[in-house]
């Protein structure tokens, strides 16, 4: 017959005791805070254009990439007057505001993905830069 105290070897088990329920509400502050980081803040983003001659398979959500990191997304592309592609990029604000002379291309991802683009910033060295570029453009290659 079984006995609902614990007996001899067992232990109490009361499915949710203090420590547990303060290591899950613990989880969930943290969660929390994560989520309106990376909502609301945290590393905020500065947006310039630059203009293409060709930005054929470039769409909105490509990702810019900074030195092998990326460092934000195209946002939005027109076509200018011109005949050009003005493409808006967001960029982390770790690299705002952009040194004049920075470059930008639109790169494949590989040899196989057609819709695989990214737009690569080649930022110059500091000591060939002109400063930093408030007019929030860049040099397209």
């Amino acid at each position: 017959m079984s006995s609902s105290t614990p007996g001899r070897g067992e232990t109490a088990k009361d499915g949710g005791g203090f420590a547990t329920r303060t290591v899950a509400l613990g989880a969930v502050i943290a969660a929390v805070v994560l989520v309106a980081l990376l909502l609301f803040g945290g590393g905020e983003a500065y947006t310039v254009k630059a203009r293409f001659i060709n930005a054929a398979q470039l769409v909105k959500g490509n990702v810019v990439d900074v030195g092998g990191t990326n460092a934000g997304l195209v946002k939005d592309f027109e076509l200018t007057p011109d005949g050009q592609a003005e493409v808006e990029i967001e960029v982390d604000e770790r690299y705002a505001p952009l040194r004049v002379g920075t470059r930008a291309q639109i790169r494949s991802a590989g040899q196989t993905s057609v819709s695989g683009r990214y737009v690569q910033l080649m930022l110059p060295p500091e000591n060939e830069a002109g400063g930093r570029d408030r007019r929030r453009r860049c040099d397209r290659h």
